[in-house]
């Protein structure tokens, strides 16, 4: 917080990263969908700091920027309350063409990755027969987790599905996976959000050689 009780407001530019094991857990993904229907992520650092201090950051992946916001609690619900977005038509998730590598973040202590391109292809391609685009006002669904004064968790700890370079550092898209079978659904940082069927993120899994 600045010197004369202001809040300090920070914007830094984002792009989907590679995960290692270090950085795994940093890597599950929180989603917040504003009014417009475009997402906010937070990683799970972030929502435990917004949870318990005066500190809030999220990711804005279709605006490629991440926002960090210092001040007092009501402050900095209020800068978030001010986070606005075009609305977007419900849409099938939007893809790379194709990709050295996928990674499979599901906890710090678990991750699956794939540099065979007949794995990838398979991933890709059934992430792109899912046909159900969920629409406006499907989420949050009820029970959600309520995160602010007019925020509420449209999904909590959902695995981070990366799109990456055969080494792992550079990606060019991160899916969103939602861990259960209630309310599932998964969004694209390109674009995109879809319900998902029973069994789908174990599916992924198997893909990805974890029996």
């Amino acid at each position: 917080m600045a010197a004369d009780g202001s809040p300090q407001i920070s914007v830094y530019p984002w792009s989907p990263y590679g995960i290692d094991a270090s950085v795994a857990e940093l890597a599950l993904v929180n989603e917040v969908v504003l009014p417009s229907g475009q997402p906010l992520w937070l990683n799970s650092n972030d929502l435990k700091n917004m949870r318990r201090m005066q500190y809030g950051r999220v990711e804005a992946p279709w605006a490629a920027v991440s926002v960090s916001m210092l001040g007092q609690r009501p402050q900095v619900e209020a800068l978030l309350g001010g986070i606005t977005a075009d609305p977007v038509a419900p849409a099938r998730l939007t893809l790379p063409a194709t990709s050295p590598a996928v990674q499979l973040s599901l906890s710090a202590e678990k991750q699956l990755t794939s540099t065979d391109p007949a794995v990838i292809d398979q991933i890709r391609a059934l992430l792109a027969t899912l046909d159900r685009p969920v629409k406006p006002g499907e989420l949050p669904c009820p029970g959600a987790k309520p995160l602010t004064g007019t925020w509420k968790l449209a999904g909590t700890d959902m695995a981070a599905l990366t799109f990456t370079d055969a080494v792992g550092h550079l990606a060019s898209a991160t899916v969103a996976i939602s861990t259960g079978d209630t309310c599932a659904f998964a969004t694209s940082s390109l674009g995109g959000r879809v319900h998902l069927p029973a069994g789908f993120l174990g599916r992924v899994e198997q893909l990805l050689g974890d029996r």
